[in-house]
């Protein structure tokens, strides 16, 4: 599948989010990261990734991604700046 967001890493951090801007790194409406190595790209980097998404079950205790608080994960197979 083919995603596009801005990017957002840190401490802790690695989701890709709707815009920029990206107003709360840690809201709901983004989607945990996996496969790409952390501060590989500027913060809201605007990209498109390509790779395998799995959601988090309805009704689960936790979800995807660090402490399990993230909707769906994106397990990265490439990444494309979109703009710089």
């Amino acid at each position: 599948m083919k995603v596009r967001g801005a990017y957002v890493d840190g401490w802790e951090m690695s989701a890709l989010h709707p815009g920029p801007p990206v107003r709360d790194p840690w809201a709901a409406d983004g989607i945990w990261v996996e496969g790409i190595a952390p501060m590989t790209l500027p913060t809201e980097q605007v990209v498109e990734m390509t790779g395998i998404v799995s959601a988090a079950r309805p009704h689960a205790v936790s979800g995807k991604g660090h402490l399990g608080q993230w909707p769906a994960e994106l397990c990265v197979s490439s990444v494309r700046r979109l703009q710089e």
